[in-house]
């Protein structure tokens, strides 16, 4: 099921076969990845548990989360051009989450 490329060596917390049972484990998988097959195994985690653990994304609604990838793209340094740095759509998932809390 787990599809991630970080090997154990590099990050001993991310590595693959470590199951990701808590979506902190995802985000934080999402917010290491370097690479875009690393971005895409992340947020198949994410969505393996949301799937598997809706009570844990209860917050988590689209309107949530656009504002939170805007005010994140909106607080990120220079310009970027198109591309999107995978910390900050972490944070901005890892704040949708929370959303109720930080009303």
């Amino acid at each position: 099921m787990l599809r991630y490329r970080f090997g154990a060596s590099e990050c001993p917390h991310l590595a693959y076969g470590q199951p990701v049972d808590q979506p902190e484990i995802g985000l934080r998988r999402l917010g290491a990845a370097q690479t875009k097959d690393q971005v895409v195994d992340a947020l198949w985690d994410l969505r393996d548990s949301s799937y598997d653990h809706p009570e844990r994304w209860n917050a988590f609604t689209a309107e949530a989360f656009f504002q939170r990838l805007a005010e994140e793209l909106e607080a990120a340094p220079g310009d970027g051009g198109a591309a999107l740095p995978a910390e900050l759509l972490a944070r901005a998932v890892e704040r949708t989450r929370d959303y109720p809390s930080a009303r």
